[in-house]
C-alpha cells in the first residue's frame, strides 16, 4: 500500500500467466476474474478494509478447491473439462454470471455466480481465424453477437435471462470491426472497413444505415452512442488528420465533423477504442486521439473545443454519473472534474503518480479508480481525508 495525493494505491498481487490471461471486473466494482487457460479464479474485494470475504462458492459439476487464502484475496478455481482455451471471458451487466467462448468452437457457455450452473449458447461459435463479437444491452437484458460461421458472418440476438435465441440471421458484409449498443437499449450499430453503419432494431430489422463517402478516409474504426448522438471515427493519410463523425440520432444527419492531427509515423489513429467517450449526460466528448493534445468538446454550444494538456494520452474513461474523466499519460494518471459555463468548459484537475508504468483501460468503482495493463492492476481508493483540486480552468 502506498500514498498518492488523495488515494491510495493499492497494487494487487501479480497474475502469472502467458498471453492468454483475462482480467476483468464486474459491472458493480465487487468482484473480478482471472481467466488462464482452462482454469478460472474469482475475487472479491472489500475496498474498506483492503480485504476480501468468503463469499463464492459453486455448486456444480467442476471441481471446486479452496486454492489458498492471502491477507488481501481469497481464490477459488474451476477446472474446465473440455481441452480447449479460453479467448472472450465477460460479466453479465448483472454482474450474477460469466459469459466464456472457448477456441475451435469447442463451448461458449454462461456460469451463473449463485450456484455454479453452466448454460450452453450454441448460436455463438468461434474459429482459428475469427473471434466472435458480444454485446450486452445497455440496459443489460440481451446480448449481441456476431460469429463467423460457414465463410460468413451470422447476426444473433439472445435473451440475457433465458439465454436463448430470439433471432439470427445472415450478414453480407466485408470483414466487420465492431458492435455498439444505443444508450436506450432500442438498437445496436455494426461496421465495418467499407465505412458502411448498419443499425438494427430488437426485431433484426434494419432501420438505417449510414455510409461516409469521402474517398479519401478510411473505413470506420469505432463507433459510441450519447442519448442523441452517434460518433463514428475514421481518418484521412493524405491529410494526417483523424475525423470524428457525429450523426443525429433523430434525423440521421451528419451535424459535425471534429479534427485531430496525428503523426504519420504513430499508429495512435488506428486504436480509438480507449480513446474516445461521452460523458454520461451526453454533453462532453473526450479524445486523446491526437499524438499531442488531450480535447473536451461542448457538445452543447457548437462543439466548441477545449484544449487540456499537450501530453500524448493512452487512454481515458468517464465516470458513469458524473461529469469527470480520467486519463493516463506514461505513468500519471489525470482526474478531470468538468463543469459548462455557458460556451466555455471549466475543469479541476487532479493528478497521480502511479506505480503502473501505464494504464491499458480504467474501471470507475464509485470513487476509486480501477487501472489495469497486461502485467498488473493497480486500485486507486480514495482518501476521504484529502479534497483539494488543482485548478484549471
Amino acid at each position: 500500500m502506498s500514498q498518492a495525493g488523495k488515494y491510495k494505491q493499492w497494487r494487487l498481487n501479480e497474475h502469472g500467466g502467458d498471453g492468454g490471461t483475462f482480467i476483468k471486473f464486474s459491472p458493480n466494482s465487487q468482484l473480478f476474474v482471472i481467466a488462464l487457460k482452462r482454469s478460472i479464479k474469482i475475487f472479491k474485494l472489500d475496498y474498506n478494509r483492503f480485504l476480501s470475504e468468503e463469499v463464492l462458492v459453486y455448486h456444480s459439476d467442476f471441481e471446486v478447491e479452496n486454492i489458498h487464502k492471502t491477507e488481501d484475496l481469497t481464490t477459488y478455481r474451476i477446472q474446465q473439462p473440455p481441452p480447449a482455451k479460453l479467448i472472450f471471458i465477460d460479466w453479465v451487466p448483472d454482474s450474477k454470471c460469466l459469459i466464456l467462448v472457448s477456441s475451435c468452437n469447442i463451448f461458449s457457455c454462461v456460469h451463473r455466480i449463485c450456484d455454479g450452473r453452466k448454460i450452453l449458447i450454441p448460436s455463438i461459435c468461434s474459429t482459428k481465424e475469427e473471434k466472435p463479437l458480444l454485446a450486452f444491452s445497455s440496459d443489460g437484458k440481451y446480448l449481441a453477437s456476431i460469429t463467423y460461421h460457414a465463410f460468413s458472418y451470422h447476426i444473433a440476438l439472445l435473451s440475457a435471462s433465458l439465454w436463448v435465441t430470439l433471432w439470427m440471421k445472415k450478414l453480407e458484409l466485408f470483414i466487420i470491426k465492431g458492435l455498439r449498443w444505443s444508450q436506450n437499449s432500442d438498437m445496436f450499430a455494426i461496421w465495418d472497413y467499407s465505412k458502411k453503419l448498419i443499425f438494427f432494431d430488437l426485431n433484426g430489422e434494419n432501420v438505417h444505415t449510414l455510409h461516409y463517402d469521402d474517398p479519401f478516409a478510411s473505413g470506420f474504426l469505432f463507433t459510441l452512442f450519447s442519448r442523441n448522438l452517434l460518433a463514428a471515427t475514421c481518418f484521412k493519410d493524405n491529410e494526417k488528420v483523424n475525423l470524428i463523425l457525429l450523426y443525429n440520432l433523430g434525423n440521421w444527419q451528419l451535424s459535425a465533423i471534429l479534427e485531430q492531427k496525428f503523426n504519420l509515423e504513430s499508429s495512435s489513429h488506428l486504436h480509438a477504442a480507449n480513446k474516445l467517450a461521452f460523458s454520461h449526460c451526453g454533453n462532453f466528448l473526450a479524445s486523446s486521439l491526437s499524438d499531442d493534445a488531450l480535447m473536451l468538446w461542448n457538445l452543447k454550444e457548437c462543439c466548441n473545443p477545449c484544449k487540456l494538456t499537450n501530453l500524448q494520452h493512452k487512454t481515458l474513461q468517464w465516470h458513469p454519473r458524473k461529469a469527470k474523466f480520467a486519463s493516463s499519460a506514461g505513468n500519471q494518471i489525470f482526474i478531470w472534474e468538468c463543469n459548462q459555463d455557458g460556451p466555455m468548459i471549466k475543469t479541476k484537475m487532479y493528478s497521480v503518480v502511479t506505480e503502473m508504468p501505464s494504464a491499458d483501460t480504467f474501471v470507475w468503482a464509485k470513487k476509486n479508480l480501477i487501472l489495469q495493463n497486461l502485467q498488473s492492476t493497480v486500485i486507486l481508493v480514495r482518501d476521504k481525508e484529502r479534497k483539494k483540486f488543482v485548478n484549471n480552468s
